[in-house]
């Protein structure tokens, strides 16, 4: 085995070892440099914390290796040149993607579109036309594979490049009734996902999906959304990932509009057309890769920490906190009917930004939580009628 065969494995296995997650998985690679040093050091992770893990085992690795190849899929490492370049770019970016169908869509340029699953008529129409008219000129589309808009998505772009980011494993069709389109699409785009095979999807999964489908794309189109749906959270992380946000005006007396409104009362980009998207988005192409190729190294350790962070020997606090069940319960107990501003709320959990702003789009979808526009977050009805 070679040096860059070890390299891959290494990374894989530590990638899959249960309780690290994406932030410390980062932490970790740049305190050794390397997977293969990390794993070698295994024993000295462990004695740095107090949770239990155990290093994904090499027979579980290349089980899930084999089965990757016998669905004609492959799993990506995010340090190769195969894995999208825009998603690289993302603080603590998955350290896997599994790819299944046409991989060479990943590297096109891309635009995000998603909306309500109980969407209309028109909604859908718009949202296939848009993904149609993209296509033929020359941009890929990247959506979440839901029912609704991000089907209508697909569907106007299936045979010109689609990316489903799905939030269970790429085996894994939900819904089942997009079986059809979900064979369909494999043919001129892929299915992506950063969850092992034999994943279903389940609640706290979604807004994961969410950030990469903003992640691929240099902006993102949000189509009929209400109010605290998953959609506003996808429009988040592409604010956070300083990506262009698109919304399509709606009827205000429509509650699935409600939403994508008040993205435009904040500022969202205005748009009725694919003509909008790429009049609006294409002048920024160019600037914002070579923004980041600037930003980035030859290594796979760009756009992680500084080095100044880099102290791994304190880190034994991170990785407590890392439990989500933890993180939700203090931010629950921080929380009041009284608006709390966000940038309050990071500073008291002292925890990374990118955390607290995941958890707080899981207790979001929850309604656990209800985040307003004037960045301040409240207590949900359920956590109330809980406490």
């Amino acid at each position: 085995m070679n040096n860059e065969e070890q390299e891959y494995l290494c990374w894989v296995r530590l990638a899959r070892t249960k309780n690290i997650g994406a932030i410390t998985f980062w932490r970790i690679i740049n305190y050794y440099g390397n997977s293969t040093k990390a794993v070698d050091q295994f024993a000295d992770i462990q004695s740095r914390t107090r949770r239990k893990i155990e290093l994904a085992s090499l027979k579980s690795v290349e089980a899930e290796l084999q089965r990757h190849q016998q669905i004609g899929a492959k799993l990506l490492c995010s340090y190769q040149s195969e894995y999208p370049e825009l998603l690289k770019q993302v603080d603590n970016p998955p350290p896997l993607l599994s790819v299944r169908g046409n991989i060479e869509v990943l590297q096109r340029k891309c635009v995000g579109i998603v909306g309500s699953r109980n969407c209309s008529i028109h909604g859908r129409s718009l949202a296939k036309k848009i993904a149609t008219d993209l296509g033929q000129s020359g941009w890929g589309i990247a959506s979440g594979l839901a029912r609704g808009i991000d089907g209508a998505a697909h569907q106007g772009a299936v045979n010109s490049g689609t990316i489903a980011v799905v939030a269970g494993g790429v085996d894994i069709i939900y819904p089942s009734e997009h079986t059809s389109l979900y064979h369909d699409l494999q043919q001129h785009g892929a299915v992506v996902s950063e969850m092992p095979l034999g994943m279903h999807p389940g609640a706290t999964h979604f807004p994961r999906r969410n950030r990469i489908i903003s992640g691929l794309c240099h902006g993102v189109v949000v189509i009929e959304a209400a109010r605290r749906s998953g959609s506003l959270i996808t429009a988040r992380y592409a604010i956070e990932q300083n990506r262009e946000v698109f919304a399509v005006p709606g009827s205000p007396s429509d509650p699935r509009c409600q939403g994508a409104n008040d993205l435009l009362k904040q500022g969202a980009t205005l748009v009725v057309s694919a003509e909008d998207i790429i009049d609006a988005i294409s002048s920024n192409v160019a600037t914002q890769l070579n923004s980041q190729a600037k930003e980035s190294s030859s290594s796979y350790l760009h756009g992680m920490f500084d080095e100044s962070e880099l102290q791994f020997e304190d880190s034994q606090m991170i990785e407590e906190m890392q439990d989500n069940r933890s993180i939700k319960l203090r931010i629950l107990d921080l929380l009041s009917t009284i608006p709390l501003p966000t940038d309050e709320l990071i500073r008291e959990l002292n925890l990374p930004t990118h955390l607290i702003m995941q958890t707080l789009s899981e207790l979001e979808i929850n309604e656990q939580i209800i985040r307003h526009p004037n960045s301040t977050v409240t207590i949900g009805l359920e956590s109330r009628e809980n406490r």
